[in-house]
């Protein structure tokens, strides 16, 4: 009844229609038809009827089928579209990114006063399987390489001494400085989250993030050797990607 409903208007419509052509006929007539010539004209105009409101019949189930086909097609559209979405939304769940901070740390040896340091802190909101540092995205060759490991979110780890005396100098002197790079791997395993991290004057640090697709091949490569040794072996084609990437943010 609920889907007849939009159609009653129309289906009163069309009885009373039914019933003007029929008085019309009674009408308009011959009045000199014998019984049987009535009988067999009143027949005549009944059987036209019928088949006038089948054919209008045929037309509502034909269109009633293509709303639901329609209507199906849209569901279906629809619910593939939330699928990848929250398909979408579950991955950024687990997406870490890993950047470069600058921080307040209380040292634990006695004696030694407490001070500012520099950390790699993943303040994504998942977990990095693997962290690697590179010391310089322009440069021809790969420079200082750190393996830093798996970080939590929210988790950091305190750079080496020799990395944060050099970000003290660019701090003081951002002339020579140089676009520090962390390539974050999430739990998935199938892209890089890419960020560079640049002192600005007055000691700030900007960050520009990227992510990179890696193909099957690559990840075949990565998970037969180790991250570090990947970008060693491959570092002109990811140096390129990588400044790519980050000249499109640029450039917007």
């Amino acid at each position: 009844m609920k889907t007849l409903r939009p159609y009653i208007p129309y289906i009163g419509a069309l009885l009373a229609l039914n019933v003007v052509l029929a008085l019309a006929f009674e009408v308009i007539r011959p009045g000199r038809l014998s019984w049987d010539g009535l009988w067999n004209a009143r027949t005549a105009v009944w059987a036209g009827l019928l088949l006038f409101d089948n054919l209008i019949v045929v037309w509502w189930y034909a269109h009633l089928t293509r709303e639901v086909a329609t209507s199906t097609r849209d569901a279906a559209h629809s619910a593939t579209t939330q699928a990848r979405i929250s398909l979408e939304q579950q991955k950024e769940s687990r997406r870490p990114c890993v950047v470069i901070e600058w921080q307040f740390t209380k040292r634990s040896v006695p004696h030694f006063p407490d001070g500012h340091t520099y950390i790699a802190r993943n303040v994504g909101r998942g977990l990095a399987l693997n962290v690697v540092y590179v010391e310089d995205l322009d440069a021809t060759t790969v420079g200082d390489r750190l393996h830093i490991g798996a970080l939590a979110s929210d988790g950091y780890v305190e750079l080496p001494p020799e990395l944060v005396q050099q970000l003290n100098r660019e701090a003081e002197q951002p002339i020579g400085r140089t676009r520090h790079v962390l390539i974050a791997e999430p739990v998935d395993g199938d892209e890089w989250i890419v960020t560079e991290n640049l002192i600005e004057r007055g000691g700030r640090l900007s960050h520009r993030t990227r992510s990179k697709k890696l193909s099957r091949e690559q990840i075949g490569q990565i998970h037969r050797d180790t991250a570090t040794e990947y970008i060693h072996r491959n570092w002109p084609a990811i140096q390129g990607e990588l400044n790519a990437m980050l000249g499109e943010l640029k450039s917007s």
